[in-house]
C-alpha cells in the first residue's frame, strides 16, 4: 500500500473496495527534474483549517522541485502567515474566499496569497493583539526576498511573495513565469475548493495534498486516504491529452464522510476515456477505488464526476 504523499515507485493495493481478491499494481511515475515553469491556483474558504490545506500544497511543490527544508519551511511560514491575517482580518468574522496563487519558475517561487474583503493588513490598534495570535507581518519581509502589498479598502487587498532558488539540482526549465499566467482565473466549475494546475510534473503532488487533506477531514483510513491518492495520481498522469485548457482543475466538495470531485475540463465523451486510461490489466483503477464514477457537462465542457467515502 502506498503511504499519502508518495507518488513514485509501485503501490499496490491488496483487496480494494468492491470486493476483488486479488492485488492491483500500479507501476507509477517517477521524478525527473521539472522542466517546464508551472502555475497552481488554489481557491478555497477563511477557514482556518484551509491554512494547513495550502501547507500541504507548499509541502509538495517543494519535494518535487527539490527545495531545501529550511527554505521550504520559510516559504510555509510566510504563506502560513499571510493567509492567516486573511482568515482574522479580512471578513470581519465572516465567511470569505481565499485565493492561493504559486507559480513556480527557474528564479524561485512567487507566491500571491488574495482576499476580497477588507485587506488582509492588520488595522491601527490591532497589531499587538495579531503578534500575539500569530508571528506578525514584519516575519514576512524577514523570510521573503520581496513581498508587495495591492489593493485598495473594500476591494480586497493582495500579498505577493518573492522566493529565490539557488541549488544545484531541481528546477531546470527554460522559460519564465508572465505576469498573466499569475493573474487569478475564473473557472467553470465551483467547489468547496478548486484547484488549477498545469498538466506535468506538478499535478500529482498538489492533486494528492488537496484530497489528502480533505479524506483527513472526512475520517478517511489510512488505507482509504491512500487509495484516494492513487486516484489523484492516476488522472494527473493520464488526462494530460484529453484536457480542454491548459489545467486540470480539481473542484471538491465533502459532506459527512463523503468527498465529490469533479475534474477536468475535458472533450466531450473524454471522462469515458480517461477511466479507460486508467486500466490496469483488465481493471479500471477508478472504478474500482471510487463509489460513484460519472459525467458531467458545464459550458459545454466536460467534467469526470467521482465520489469517494470512508
Amino acid at each position: 500500500m502506498a503511504q499519502p504523499g508518495s507518488s513514485s515507485g509501485n503501490a499496490t493495493l491488496t483487496g480494494p473496495p468492491g470486493g476483488l481478491a486479488s492485488s492491483v499494481v500500479l507501476d507509477t511515475f517517477q521524478k525527473p527534474p521539472m522542466t517546464k515553469a508551472a502555475v497552481v491556483h488554489l481557491a478555497s474558504s477563511n477557514d482556518p483549517e484551509n491554512v494547513a490545506m495550502v501547507r500541504h500544497v507548499i509541502s509538495g511543490i517543494a519535494d518535487t522541485v527539490g527545495l531545501g527544508t529550511r527554505l521550504t519551511d520559510d516559504i510555509k511560514t510566510a504563506v502560513s502567515e499571510a493567509c492567516a491575517n486573511v482568515v482574522l482580518h479580512a471578513y470581519r468574522g465572516a465567511p470569505g474566499p481565499l485565493q492561493v496563487t504559486i507559480g513556480v519558475d527557474p528564479s524561485g517561487l512567487t507566491v500571491i496569497v488574495r482576499d476580497r474583503g477588507e485587506g488582509i493588513k492588520p488595522r491601527r490598534g490591532e497589531e499587538e493583539e495579531h503578534r500575539v495570535r500569530g508571528v506578525g507581518l514584519s516575519l514576512i519581509q524577514t523570510l521573503t526576498d520581496s513581498v508587495e502589498f495591492r489593493g485598495a479598502p473594500r476591494e480586497g487587498t493582495e500579498v505577493r511573495m518573492n522566493f529565490r532558488v539557488d541549488r544545484e539540482a531541481g528546477l531546470a526549465a527554460d522559460q519564465e513565469l508572465s505576469e498573466q499566467a499569475l493573474e487569478e482565473i475564473e473557472g467553470t466549475v465551483t467547489g468547496q475548493t478548486v484547484v488549477d494546475v498545469n498538466p506535468g510534473q506538478l499535478a500529482a503532488p498538489v492533486l494528492a495534498a488537496v484530497i489528502a487533506v480533505f479524506a483527513a477531514r472526512a475520517s478517511f483510513s489510512v488505507e482509504r486516504l491512500a487509495e484516494a491518492q492513487l486516484v489523484t495520481d492516476a488522472i494527473a498522469a493520464h488526462s494530460n491529452p484529453m484536457l480542454a485548457g491548459s489545467f486540470l482543475t480539481m473542484a471538491i466538495d465533502s459532506s459527512g464522510d463523503r468527498l465529490d470531485l469533479r475534474l477536468g475540463p475535458l472533450g466531450i465523451g473524454d471522462a469515458e476515456r480517461l477511466v479507460s486510461a486508467t486500466e490496469v490489466g483488465q481493471i479500471k483503477l477508478l472504478d474500482v477505488l471510487t463509489d460513484e464514477v460519472g459525467a458531467a457537462i458545464a459550458e459545454g465542457e466536460e467534467y469526470l464526476r467521482l465520489q469517494m467515502s470512508a
